[in-house]
């Protein structure tokens, strides 16, 4: 097959582990002996087309965003150059699609990209355009609404950006509406994300799930490697650093399972909000707990499998529905306990219980419960690490996951 993978961001220069995920089904594609061409945006890219080192995969950076993430630039663009900037994708994208001739547009992601260049895609016959759902764009307004609904950063711009969001909603009404989709071929990444689209009143009521997996040897080789040591629970979060994931109820739940007697430490991995970042570390201070908390910066990929060796319990204490998070299936892979929150697409890899433990979003008592649970039942951990390596290594590695996209695109086509 002949694959375009239209995604918003592609590694080196992404968000999370979604974009991840894209990169390595793309190169798995790509080493199957399907002709893969990656079409992303140009964020942070400095070169247009390749640049990507070793990689096989043909990735050409040349879309424009919608919204330049540095604020300043975003809200100058938005009046000035925003139509040029729309025809050129548009350009670009029929160009590609002319060039290349794909089988297959693979759509993974498109927050901060114009939809109309899926349009562009739904209206010839061929390619065919299937969406792989990893996330809830296409319930989101667009991203300059969410821009402009969103407060400046420093107090000293909040005015003006207020002001221009006034004139900026007067702009948008005189807009075209957002294109009207056809969605034919979809996959969610879990059956929490396809409930959500269905439930916003979209058309993904029999779309199929294909759950994010991951290149497993990496974690369960740091894992097997890991050495018991005696003293306090090393409990760990990995992730993005925003009030949604919840990294303070991590915190409070360490000052609870403090003021109870039990020994644990925190260490806290990733980068995100400055302003959030300086909260968590007031609060470990006011909370009595600073002395145990320790915070690192996001580390390279390659880095990830060795923090998971260093720790015993994963928390991933989210406030908002994942859809599901591939940090999760690494601890597992890693043999740690996963005390997650039971929303989103947690629950269809963690089982309460039997290969990790739930509690509910919000509520440190809950969290620190049942970490608590892992100190006091040394024989429950052990069966939960063992039955978390087993889930992953049956249901969550990447070749499996490769294979059930395989045969779907192969459907697809077979299917006219």
């Amino acid at each position: 097959m002949r694959i375009l993978m239209l995604t918003n961001f592609y590694p080196p220069h992404h968000l999370g582990g979604l974009e991840e995920c894209c990169a390595e089904v793309t190169d798995a594609l790509q080493r199957r002996g399907h002709l893969v061409r990656v079409l992303t945006s140009r964020h942070r890219a400095r070169s247009a087309v390749g640049g990507d080192g070793a990689r096989a995969v043909d990735v050409r950076r040349l879309l424009y965003p919608e919204v330049d993430l540095r604020p300043f630039r975003a809200s100058v663009e938005f009046f000035i150059g925003r139509r040029r900037r729309l025809r050129q994708n548009l350009a670009c994208f029929a160009e590609t699609l002319a060039t290349f001739r794909p089988d297959i547009v693979m759509v993974w992601g498109m927050w901060n990209l114009p939809r109309a260049l899926l349009l562009l895609a739904e209206r010839h016959a061929q390619p065919k355009v299937v969406y792989y759902l990893c996330d809830y764009w296409p319930t989101l307004p667009g991203a300059y609404t969410l821009y402009w609904q969103e407060k400046a950063r420093h107090r000293a711009t909040r005015f003006l950006k207020h002001v221009l969001g006034r004139l900026a909603a007067w702009v948008d009404r005189r807009q075209e509406p957002p294109p009207s989709l056809k969605w034919e071929h979809a996959i969610c990444a879990s059956r929490a994300v396809r409930e959500r689209l269905v439930a916003a009143g979209l058309p993904f009521a029999s779309a199929a799930v294909i759950h994010p997996a991951i290149d497993a040897a990496p974690f369960l080789e740091a894992g097997a490697a890991r050495e018991r040591r005696d003293g306090p629970l090393r409990v760990g979060y990995a992730g993005r650093l925003v009030p949604e994931k919840g990294v303070h109820v991590a915190i409070e739940a360490l000052a609870a399972l403090v003021r109870d007697g039990h020994r644990a430490t925190l260490a806290v991995t990733g980068r995100g909000d400055g302003e959030y970042q300086r909260e968590l570390r007031d609060m470990s201070t006011r909370l009595g707990v600073r002395h145990l908390v320790t915070f690192r910066h996001a580390v390279p990929r390659a880095e990830i499998p060795g923090i998971m060796a260093a720790i015993d319990v994963l928390a991933v204490p989210s406030l908002w529905a994942e859809p599901l998070g591939r940090v999760v299936e690494e601890g597992m892979a890693a043999g740690l306990v996963v005390v997650g929150t039971a929303v989103g697409g947690t629950p269809e890899i963690v089982e309460d219980g039997i290969n990790g433990l739930l509690c509910p979003p919000g509520n440190a008592e809950a969290l620190a419960h049942c970490i608590a649970r892992v100190i006091t039942d040394p024989a429950l951990a052990i069966r939960l690490r063992q039955a978390a390596r087993a889930t992953i290594e049956a249901r969550f590695t990447l070749p499996r996951m490769v294979d059930q996209i395989e045969r779907y695109l192969h459907s697809v086509l077979e299917g006219g």
